[in-house]
């Protein structure tokens, strides 16, 4: 939602910054999953099915160039073993997208960590330094 509202809103936004992000709805909540319903909703969608046809529009892979045309860096943690959000089909491909259209992005690969809360991803020194100068240095047009 955080990514979603900043393609929105790329001149209100200094930088992105995302522990283990769903970045494409194609692949999150998993088929079978009682999630899947509450999303068809949130997004306004009377059916799953509905859903599932404009999952990978609704994705923060579809819009991200009004990110990059703002300049807005982007800083991913993810875990090498997340089974919940995969990080091939939602961190990485988003990255490979950003960096293709030109954008400024850095994904930390977490390796055998997987969608839990432990400290290399609430603690990590890499995040803090990253939101940290873009707090000092970074100035919003």
């Amino acid at each position: 939602m955080s990514v979603d509202w900043a393609e929105g809103h790329p001149r209100d936004v200094r930088c992105v910054a995302g522990i283990y992000p769903v970045l494409n709805l194609a692949s999150w909540p998993p088929q079978g999953s009682p999630l899947l319903g509450e999303a068809a909703k949130a997004y306004g969608y009377a059916s799953i099915s509905e859903f599932e046809k404009h999952s990978l529009q609704l994705s923060p892979l579809s819009h991200a160039s009004p990110l990059v045309k703002a300049r807005v860096p982007v800083f991913i943690l993810h875990g090498d073993n997340d089974r919940v959000v995969p990080a091939k089909e939602n961190s990485q491909r988003f990255v490979s997208l950003y960096t293709g259209l030109g954008g400024s992005a850095e994904l930390i690969m977490v390796p055998g960590k997987g969608h839990e809360e432990v400290d290399e991803y609430f603690k990590s020194e890499r995040l803090v330094n990253f939101l940290l100068h873009q707090l000092v240095h970074a100035t919003p047009e």
